[in-house]
C-alpha cells in the first residue's frame, strides 16, 4: 500500500476514492491527524500508484467536475463484490461445513480416493524398500533378487533385467513398455525414493487431493491423478538428461503438480470457485519448480514438475464446473 498525496476534507476524499473504484484501483483515505480534516490517499496495489497520482492531480484541479459524480456506480460495484463473497463462502460452506483450513480440511465429506491413493503409495514403499530393495548376495558375490526388488523392478519405467550390460536405460527408455507392459507409464508414481520423499509427496497429496475430491468427485479426481501421472512420466521421459531428466524418476509429486496447477488457474474460470490458494503458497510451489529447473535444488524431476503442472492447467480448463453434473 502506497501513500499518494492529501485531500482537503473528507468529502473529496470519499468521492476521490468512489473515482477509483470505477477505475477499478483500491484505495482508502485515512485523517491525516487527529483534530484535522486533512485526509491522506492510500493506494493498495503497488502498480497502480502512478496511475493514480495522476487522477489525484486531475482531481485537485475540479473535484465538483460531473466526471467525479460516481458514488452510485461505486456503490452497485461494492454491493456485487459483497454479493460474490456471499455466495463463495456459501459454497464453501457447502462443501466444507467447517469452512475453518478450505485447503485439505475433510469436513464432514469422506475422500475415498484420496485416501486410497495414499495408501496405494504407502504399500508401495513397505513393499519396495522406500526406493532401496534389499538383495541377496552368495558367498561368491552373485546377486539375487528379493521380492523388495521384483516388485520394485516391475513398477519402474525400465525393468533393468530388459537392459543389455552395456545398455543404460536412456538408451532406449521404452524398452519395456514396448513388450507390452504399459502400467509402467503410471507405476513410477507410487514409488519413492525414501520415507521423507514419501511424507512430502502425500502431504500434498492430502491437502490438495482431498480439496479436488469434495468438489469435483472421486471418479474426476481418479482421472485427472491418473492423467497427470502419465504425463508427468512422459515429460520426464523425453526432459533433458542434463536437467534431470530420464525414465529412472519415482514419485507421485507429478500428480501433486497437477493439482497445484489446477487450483492455481481454475479460479481464473470459474470467479466463484470457492477455493483459492494462498499467495506463499503459489509463490513456494513456483518457487521449488523453477529452483530445481535452474539446478539450484539438486536431484529433482524436473521434467515430471513441468509435465504435471502443464497437465494440471489444462484440467483447470475442461473439468466441468461445480453443479453443472453429478459428482462422482
Amino acid at each position: 500500500m502506497r501513500r499518494i498525496g492529501f485531500l482537503d476534507n473528507p468529502v473529496d476524499a470519499n468521492r476521490f476514492c468512489e473515482f477509483l473504484l470505477t477505475r477499478q484501483i483500491r484505495a482508502t483515505a485515512e485523517q491525516e491527524a487527529e483534530g484535522t480534516e486533512r485526509q491522506a490517499i492510500w493506494v493498495k496495489e503497488e502498480s497502480r500508484v502512478d496511475e493514480a497520482r495522476g487522477l489525484l492531480a486531475e482531481f485537485q484541479v475540479d473535484p465538483r467536475g460531473t466526471r467525479y459524480d460516481v458514488a452510485h456506480e461505486a456503490r452497485e460495484i461494492l454491493r456485487r463484490e459483497q454479493a460474490e463473497q456471499a455466495q463463495r463462502l456459501s459454497r464453501l460452506k457447502k462443501f466444507n461445513p467447517a469452512v475453518a483450513s478450505p485447503i485439505g480440511s475433510l469436513g464432514n465429506q469422506r475422500v475415498p480416493v484420496t485416501i486410497v491413493s495414499i495408501v496405494l503409495c504407502v504399500l508401495a514403499g513397505l513393499l519396495t524398500g522406500f526406493g532401496l530393495p534389499t538383495v541377496r548376495v552368495d558367498p561368491m558375490g552373485r546377486e539375487f533378487p528379493t521380492s523388495e526388488s521384483r516388485i520394485y523392478d516391475a513398477m519402474t519405467f525400465v525393468n533393468r533385467h530388459d537392459l543389455s550390460p552395456l545398455q543404460r536405460a536412456e538408451d532406449d527408455p521404452f524398452v519395456s513398455i514396448r513388450k507390452g507392459e504399459i502400467w509402467r507409464f503410471l507405476t513410477p508414481a507410487l514409488l519413492h525414493g525414501s520415507m521423507a520423499h514419501l511424507v512430502m509427496n502425500m502431504m500434498g497429496l492430502f491437502f490438495l487431493g482431498s480439496v479436488f475430491e469434495r468438489l469435483h468427485g472421486g471418479r474426476w479426481l481418479a482421472f485427472a491423478l491418473v492423467t497427470m501421472a502419465v504425463v508427468s512420466m512422459t515429460v520426464q521421459v523425453f526432459w533433458p538428461a542434463a536437467n534431470n531428466g530420464g525414465p529412472s524418476a519415482v514419485g507421485a509429486s507429478g500428480a501433486v503438480y497437477g493439482l497445484f496447477g489446477f487450483f492455481m488457474i481454475r479460479e481464473f474460470r470459474e470467479p466463484m470457485y470457492p477455493i483459492q490458494l494462498p499467495p506463499m503458497f503459489r509463490v513456494m510451489g513456483l518457487g521449488f519448480l523453477i529452483l530445481g529447473v535452474l539446478m539450484v535444488i539438486p536431484n529433482i524431476a524436473n521434467g515430471s514438475h513441468v509435465g504435471g503442472l502443464a497437465s494440471g492447467m489444462l484440467f483447470a480448463v475442461t473439468v466441468p464446473a461445480i453443479g453443472s453434473g453429478r459428482r462422482g
